[in-house]
């Protein structure tokens, strides 16, 4: 089991900055898009696309279907559908 297997998904919705259309695509069209603030996000919350969530030196987009995890140090993993 790795270090972080045991941490839990947390809620982020606490972090919601708003709403607003965004277009993923052929396949997705135009989507209301929560935007999330990503220097909020705690260890362990999921952010499950679409989403975007800006950073202060980054853009981070969670196209539909994806999933986005804040690791522990701070880092982000993307997990892409299969």
């Amino acid at each position: 089991m790795k270090k972080d297997d045991n941490i839990r998904a947390a809620d982020p919705s606490g972090t919601l900055l708003g709403k607003q259309k965004a277009y993923f695509g052929p396949d997705f069209g135009f989507a209301e898009t929560p935007f999330y603030d990503g220097e909020k996000l705690e260890t362990g919350m999921v952010v499950t696309g679409p989403a975007i969530v800006p950073l202060t030196d980054t853009t981070i987009v969670v196209p539909p279907e994806f999933t986005l995890t804040k690791k522990p140090y701070g880092y982000f993993v993307m997990d892409v559908p299969v």
